[in-house]
């Protein structure tokens, strides 16, 4: 029972942390609660998030007792306390406020069945941020959807006049629908606020309905009632605002993958060559002050850049040899030698394969339309994170496709944490792997980066860098395709490669770029059909994004649909699968 328990216990917080997972629970579901449960308490160590704790005006307790009331409310779900048990954590919250919530996570594992609930509750107003639910047993049946998207909009409708009949008032559902991919059991339904006419994006009730079992399963809430938003007045008209966008946009090409709308899995075969407009450090007009923005504000974060010279291009290209692809998948004893090569040579020894399959399916990302063999390994005297990793080759030229050891750095950050590196050996360590294990590829990739330093917290706590993160983009006929790439992870503990993906598509054909329209006639067809939209948006005005200092503007910006950008010969709108949009 004590490994279900624990198996219980993180499962529930992974569903937490990724939620956007969905429910399936049954109809004639009835769960019931009581002050008998069994709760787990993770209360953190940390002065400032214990004093963030004694200070909220919400108690754990009163928390829990919220989460019951919201379940039952809203779900008609009742906790059933001889089989549940539940996790509470007091955290910090997410967003530019950073206010302080209760996680409640309540969870029942048995061998036949697995509900996990996640409660989010707001800890100086009780608000209910986010509820969430997961269920799978042995009795699912085939993912075949019971209710039309247009029925789950009346049910996800009349979820938010019921829960939240103020804020109703002020919403407007999102008309961007974005694509789904095989096998989705939900409807996705965005309510974004409005105030004066004009969208505030930063405000929001999101509703998930599970399409076979036709209920609502996930309700998100994300709200400032004590938001100042300014008026419409002194701002400048739409043409002004697209005039200022014109004279700071850079019409560029771009390679991007034509797939089936129907199929997501399949290997994309074909590139399109798209106009797309791209912004050097803002993307937004400041409609009083007529100005380019970002959300940082005006003030722009030091930033480096490192290359390596072309000569050291050369010198790497000349290294690399010949990839033969055979024409039948290498041996499991044949994988096993490979395997082992490569953890020696990017961990060191002492681990041990420990379970090795073959893989010939599309449905993971990174191997979509190749053969490949994985391998989980491990060091067995030490079952802990940092001392496990998976590793995954092509079965035909026994290349690398990723490698990812996973890692704690729990001990280290309680004692202090220094990086032993700086972003820039970091990058050097990056070039040095890429050397070694892509050499081939040097030339078909940029291998310029960029770094802005990344801050983070945890429970309060400014977090030091862990990791630099390094992602070289294929370029073909001097022309980005984002789709491929080969990325480097270096842990900043010791500063060495903890993980790479190697991304890459060698029989995909891509459009010569001579036949294009010109970047001027390309601006005059995208102008026509994407303009500049009014919103509210939050900006950042302080120098220091450690200490923001936010404040709600009025802008103008493109519409989320531009980053699809035209078709560079016939100037046609695409959709995110590289297809011609089928409404215009």
């Amino acid at each position: 029972m004590q490994v279900k328990k624990i198996f219980a216990i993180a499962l529930s917080l992974m569903l937490f942390l990724v939620s956007i997972v969905p429910v399936f629970a049954e109809e004639s579901q009835t769960i019931s609660i009581s002050e008998g449960m069994q709760v787990i308490n993770i209360d953190n160590e940390e002065d400032d998030i214990e004093i963030k704790k004694k200070e909220a005006k919400i108690s754990k307790d009163k928390a829990l007792e919220i989460a019951k009331e919201a379940l039952k409310s809203y779900f008609e779900y009742e906790i059933d306390e001889k089989k549940f048990e539940s996790r509470i954590e007091f955290r910090e919250g997410y967003g530019p406020d950073r206010k302080h919530s209760w996680s409640i996570d309540l969870y029942w594992y048995e061998e036949n069945t697995n509900i996990s609930i996640a409660v989010l509750i707001n800890a100086d107003n009780g608000k209910v941020n986010r509820i969430n639910m997961y269920e799978y047993g042995p009795n699912d049946g085939p993912i075949i959807a019971k209710i039309t998207e247009e029925e789950a909009e009346i049910k996800a409708e009349a979820f938010v006049k019921r829960v939240n009949p103020n804020e109703y008032k002020e919403v407007k559902l999102e008309e961007i629908k974005y694509p789904g991919l095989r096998g989705n059991t939900h409807y996705n339904f965005n309510y974004i606020r409005h105030i004066n006419g004009v969208p505030f994006k930063s405000n929001q009730i999101l509703i998930r309905v599970d399409c076979i079992k036709g209920k609502v399963v996930e309700y998100s809430y994300i709200w400032d009632e004590e938001a100042a938003f300014p008026s419409l007045d002194d701002i400048i008209g739409r043409e002004q605002a697209e005039k200022i966008i014109r004279d700071n946009v850079e019409m560029t090409l771009r390679y991007i993958p034509s797939r089936n709308r129907y199929d997501y899995q399949e290997k994309v075969k074909e590139a399109k060559l798209i106009y797309n407009p791209e912004f050097e450090n803002r993307n937004m007009v400041d409609a009083k002050e007529e100005t380019m923005i970002s959300y940082r504000g005006k003030s722009l974060e030091e930033e480096k850049i490192k290359d390596i010279t072309e000569e050291r291009k050369e010198n790497i290209f000349k290294s690399s040899r010949i990839v033969t692809k055979q024409n039948k998948e290498i041996s499991e004893d044949r994988a096993r030698e490979v395997v082992g090569k490569y953890i020696l040579e990017l961990y060191g020894d002492g681990y041990e394969i420990d379970r090795l399959r073959y893989i010939e399916s599309d449905d993971y990302w990174i191997t979509r339309g190749k053969k490949a063999w994985s391998a989980d390994f491990m060091k067995k005297e030490v079952l802990i994170r940092g001392n496990h990793g998976q590793i995954v080759i092509d079965a035909l030229t026994e290349e690398l496709i990723s490698a990812h050891r996973y890692e704690d750095f729990d001990q280290e950050i309680e004692k202090g944490y220094e990086p032993v590196i700086t972003w820039e050996e970091g990058y050097y360590k990056a070039i040095e792997a890429l050397e070694r294990y892509f050499p081939g590829k040097i030339k078909d990739i940029d291998t310029e980066a960029r770094y802005r330093k990344h801050t983070s917290y945890r429970n309060g706590k400014k977090m030091p860098e862990l990791k630099y993160y390094f992602t070289f983009q294929r370029k073909v006929n001097g022309i980005y395709y984002s789709h491929d790439s080969i990325s480097f992870d270096i842990d900043t503990k010791e500063g060495n490669v903890v993980g790479l993906r190697y991304r890459w598509n060698d029989e995909i054909e891509f459009p010569e770029a001579d036949k294009s329209m010109c970047k001027e006639d390309a601006a005059e067809i995208f102008f026509e059909k994407y303009r500049p939209e009014l919103s509210y948006r939050m900006i950042n005005n302080s120098s220091n994004f450690d200490s923001p200092d936010w404040e709600i503007k009025l802008v103008y910006m493109l519409p989320y649909e531009y980053y699809t950008g035209i078709d560079a010969f016939t100037g046609k709108s695409l959709d995110s699968w590289g297809q011609d949009k089928i409404i215009e």
